[in-house]
């Protein structure tokens, strides 16, 4: 059974989803099984899923991963709630964000971040995953 991760990643106001999804196909590729948020809980395509039925599946789906990948170069609620709940159950966090954003403190001291990943575009960020993840290829 392939180890699944978690991609984070701020949802509401987002322009994000097509990043979090190149990520999920790379994940695939190198032998892991993607758990990508807004397939299945996203604000805009799933407006009848109430808070708690969101909250739940999320926190769920997170304690179900081997490791969260979150990026965090934009504040979100949401991914600070899943970066918490991921250290609670002891978890690894690897962080993305691009280079030069202010990143809050709390969130990359967090004492189960394993890596912070800042890139500068997104063919960077990929492959620094892919060497993180698959080192030996």
């Amino acid at each position: 059974m392939k180890a699944q991760i978690y991609i984070s990643g701020a949802l509401t106001n987002s322009s994000r989803k097509e990043f979090y999804e190149k990520i999920g196909q790379l994940l695939e590729e190198i032998g892991y099984q993607p758990y990508i948020p807004h397939l299945h809980t996203d604000p805009e395509k799933n407006p009848d899923a109430t808070p708690a039925e969101v909250y739940k599946v999320d926190m769920m789906q997170v304690e179900k991963s081997a490791i969260v990948i979150a990026y965090v170069g934009y504040p979100s609620l949401g991914v600070g709630a899943e970066l918490e709940h991921a250290n609670a159950k002891g978890i690894p966090l690897i962080l993305l964000h691009e280079v030069g954003e202010k990143v809050s403190r709390l969130a990359l001291g967090i004492p189960t971040v394993q890596k912070v990943i800042a890139y500068r575009c997104e063919e960077e960020a990929l492959r620094e995953i892919r060497n993180l993840l698959q080192p030996d290829r």
